[in-house]
């Protein structure tokens, strides 16, 4: 039972440091790309084009069109 309990510590543990690694990693390219717009070298625009997925840009896009936002 122990050594049960243990492996699922150390998968509960690896888990929880594979997601901070992804979030510090995440953090890190907003920074970035915050750095960009401050400088200007990007746009508001342009940064949230490169944020979204292609399949939410494609519909915002699909919206705005039909709306003539």
């Amino acid at each position: 039972m122990l050594r049960h309990k243990e492996r699922e510590l150390k998968a509960f543990v690896a888990r929880k440091v594979s997601k901070l690694d992804k979030y510090n990693k995440a953090l890190k390219k907003r920074e970035e790309d915050k750095a960009l717009i401050d400088s200007g070298k990007i746009t508001k625009e342009e940064f949230i084009a490169n944020a979204l997925s292609p399949a939410i840009l494609a519909r915002l896009t699909l919206i705005l069109k039909t709306n003539k936002i």
